[in-house]
């Protein structure tokens, strides 16, 4: 597994999409981006501990039920701390939480993550 297939694995059965949800996506859903995804160094070299960041994206057309989602989402994603998922072991996790906005264009609540996983690959 990948660090970019993960977070669809561990929000399922949440509709999750990377990068932008489908104009005909109905509302609850999440949408995540990755921001970046470095190998920590060490003086000597690469270290094997890798940083990913994403943006991770809490959309849905009511604000209770937008919040209700995004409490879900945060607590799956902070309970993967230490485990290992094919082969992928996540060794910390952060969230760090955006304010909530109301999107007029759409109509459509939003709460965005932000999420940094150090991981390595055990295989």
């Amino acid at each position: 597994m990948t660090v970019f297939e993960l977070i669809p694995a561990v929000l399922r059965p949440a509709k999750v999409y990377p990068g932008e949800a489908p104009k005909t996506a109905g509302s609850p859903f999440v949408v995540y981006m990755m921001a970046s995804n470095r190998e920590k160094m060490a003086l000597d070299g690469p270290t094997g501990l890798w940083t990913a960041v994403f943006d991770v994206n809490c959309v849905a057309d009511t604000y209770s039920v937008m919040v209700s989602l995004a409490e879900r989402v945060s607590s799956a994603l902070s309970e993967i701390r230490g485990k290992t998922f094919d082969g992928l072991l996540v060794e910390q996790v952060n969230i760090q939480a955006s304010p909530d906005l109301k999107e007029v264009d759409v109509g459509l609540w939003r709460r965005l993550y932000t999420l940094t996983l150090d991981y390595q690959v055990t295989d």
